[in-house]
């Protein structure tokens, strides 16, 4: 089948055709991405059929938030899936990724990054057939909030301000630009990147192309200092919520900030009249993970079938440095558990890169 650059007219309904590829409550970085167009080196391609209607679609461009990552993303409708023509999108997608888009500064794209369902075996070997390796995985997690569900949050979240001398503020963007853009680089240091790599990060870009509209932010306050900030967004109905971000400076991390913003997420979402909550957790394992181990290489607790948690390391080391802990996902694993939340879809990051020396 013919591919022809995309119509910007028919917007809404490439966004559809994409809105699979992309894990839940991330939706709505489809859309800034393919009207920046040249901004971002971007390439979008649709495949029409008889009517002139797209039903298929390839995307390929520069990540916004990191300058070193080129990423491909492709669209089948329902009705067309089957017949060859994702075959032909990913071959087109591999083409554009490994042709090369440059960063801003001239020098090309060290990264080539596709995101795709943990579930569909099909994506994921095209992927390794076309040169891509799974970097890092993540999984979906849902709670349902009721009134008691918030009561509890609310006072553990009382607890924990209390206990630490935290404060939390409720800002949006706009109001706090230059804080949130300063405390972006230094709260992912450290951190897995989305590729499995250290790759550098855009913070004037994050505003644009990361957070949906109708973000609430919160900024925690220690001492005087900013030291971590965190977004939960809801989704076009309003009854799910959407945990954007969460991030801690590492001087002020496992002294219950990132705590402090789960629970004020929760509250934050009931009171907004949401339903549920879904949180996206990623892991840095490089093998698929057991069903009962679900994120994390080691865990910070033993974790059984029935989602029972035992010997936790409650009393662990404050001069561990919990960015590089392998146990860190193991203990988000265990808080949304504890609070009732169940594991949805997983998502595989399948990276390829242009020089294999060093590859991870």
């Amino acid at each position: 089948m013919h591919l022809e650059p995309w119509d910007p007219d028919t917007i809404d309904t490439v966004v559809d055709l994409l809105q699979p590829a992309w894990p839940d409550g991330q939706g709505h970085r489809i859309r800034p991405r393919l009207l920046a167009g040249a901004r971002l080196h971007g390439v979008t391609e649709v495949a029409n059929d008889d009517a002139g209607r797209p039903v298929g679609v390839v995307h390929v461009s520069l990540d916004p938030t990191y300058p070193g990552v080129v990423g491909g993303a492709v669209g089948v409708a329902p009705g067309h899936r089957g017949q060859g023509l994702g075959r032909v999108l990913a071959t087109r997608a591999s083409d554009l990724l490994h042709a090369g888009a440059r960063r801003p500064d001239g020098d090309p794209a060290r990264v080539q990054l596709v995101v795709l369902p943990e579930e569909s075996t099909v994506a994921q070997h095209l992927a390794e057939q076309h040169g891509f390796r799974v970097s890092s995985r993540s999984v979906g997690w849902t709670a349902d909030l009721d009134a008691q569900a918030v009561a509890t949050h609310q006072r553990a979240l009382d607890d924990v301000l209390r206990d630490t001398a935290l404060s939390i503020e409720t800002v949006t963007w706009a109001s706090h630009r230059d804080v949130m853009s300063d405390l972006t680089d230094r709260v992912t240091q450290g951190l897995p990147r989305a590729t499995g790599a250290d790759d550098a990060i855009d913070p004037s870009s994050v505003g644009e192309f990361f957070f949906a509209p109708g973000t609430v932010f919160f900024i925690a306050w220690l001492d005087g200092d900013a030291v971590g900030y965190s977004g939960v967004s809801p989704s076009t109905d309003g009854t799910g919520w959407y945990v954007e971000f969460t991030g801690v400076v590492p001087a002020a991390r496992g002294r219950g900030v990132a705590r402090a913003f789960k629970h004020a997420q929760f509250v934050t979402a009931a009171r907004s009249g949401g339903r549920t909550t879904v949180h996206l957790q990623r892991g840095a394992q490089r093998r698929r993970p057991r069903p009962e181990r679900l994120v994390g290489d080691a865990p910070a607790g033993r974790v059984r079938r029935d989602g029972a948690v035992t010997d936790r390391d409650r009393d662990r080391d404050p001069d561990r440095d919990p960015d590089r802990d392998p146990d860190r996902a193991r203990r988000g694993t265990w808080f949304h558990r504890r609070h009732g939340g169940a594991p949805t879809a997983g998502w595989a990051r399948a990276t390829h890169r242009r020089h294999r020396e060093g590859m991870p």
